[in-house]
């Protein structure tokens, strides 16, 4: 069910995350670059040896040996990443390129991107008013949404559920030009569902692929936002103990299970999530239930953020 989108070779070049990658197989979703530099990652495909034995009631599996980490989906495959520099892909007979691809673009990048050293955050990013911004929160909370209503406005797009940081240097990578939408939010936004291909074939979600508007390089992150229900739209200070615990509660590694937590330095983790909440100002937005179908919301979202951007 693959075979027309397998090279024999790695015969994509793509960018993501600021990183070459030279592919086997294809990922329309990626910009490609082109062929004068030397390739920072490679995605190939191959057999894998051996499978996780033990998967959740999700059907995925994990193991951590090392530089070496496998994570596996019940009918779509298993996923070897290697020091940051390789994802073997061994597929499910009867897996999808779309199923594939969502794997090797979510958790197989995520490890990837963990094992270079940088901090993983299930959120989604944009530029406004010339600043980097992310907006953190678990599925369904309008990551997604909240990026393309700005990026609707004008503003630039950077990543979209999986955010890249560099703590060191408070920077964040852009990802690829796309967002993952829901059909209503894509009604909102006058963008008809059925011109958009889906992000997988059990789900409704349409991926909407950007022409323009999208960051090319990485850039300094100024805030981060832990979305929130409430009433009115209100950017709204915690204590930096629950930040913490917000910023940890997002960390896209927590998907992989204990086995990845014990592989971990956690005194050296926890005080790197504490680096980054003390680099980069971290609020709660507050904004209503559902972003959709309020004229008057992204005005008052984008005045609330550009406001808190000039404070200290």
């Amino acid at each position: 069910m693959i075979r027309d989108t397998v090279a024999s070779d790695c015969a994509y070049r793509y960018i993501a995350y600021g990183l070459i990658t030279e592919s086997a197989i294809a990922l329309p979703e990626l910009t490609v670059a082109g062929t004068m530099d030397c390739p920072a990652v490679r995605v190939r495909t191959g057999q894998i040896e051996p499978h996780p034995l033990v998967v959740d009631e999700a059907g995925r599996g994990f193991w951590i040996r090392g530089q070496r980490a496998c994570y596996s989906m019940r009918g779509v495959g298993t996923f070897l990443v290697t020091a940051g520099k390789e994802i073997l892909v061994d597929p499910h007979p009867r897996a999808s390129p779309e199923m594939l691809r969502v794997a090797i673009l979510g958790p197989a990048f995520a490890l990837l991107l963990h094992q270079r050293g940088r901090f993983i955050l299930h959120a989604s990013a944009v530029v406004i008013g010339g600043a980097a911004v992310a907006f953190m929160g678990g599925h369904g909370w309008g990551k997604s949404t909240m990026a393309a209503l700005l990026h609707a406005r004008g503003h630039t797009a950077i990543s979209d559920d999986l955010t890249a940081i560099d703590v060191d240097h408070g920077t964040v990578y852009p990802a690829f030009p796309q967002l993952k939408l829901w059909p209503d939010a894509l009604a909102s936004l006058s963008l008809p569902a059925g011109g958009l291909p889906q992000v997988h074939p059990d789900l409704p979600k349409r991926a909407l692929r950007l022409t323009a508007d999208f960051a090319p390089n990485a850039m300094p992150l100024q805030r981060l936002y832990v979305l929130g229900i409430g009433q009115p739209v209100a950017v709204v200070r915690q204590p930096p103990t629950q930040l913490l615990e917000e910023v940890m509660r997002h960390w896209y590694g927590v998907r992989f299970g204990r086995a990845f937590w014990n592989s971990l330095d956690l005194r050296r983790h926890f005080l790197e999530a504490a680096r980054l909440i003390r680099m980069t100002p971290t609020r709660r937005l507050q904004r209503p239930a559902t972003l959709l179908g309020d004229r008057a919301l992204p005005d008052a979202i984008e005045r609330e953020i550009l406001e808190d951007l000039e404070s200290p």
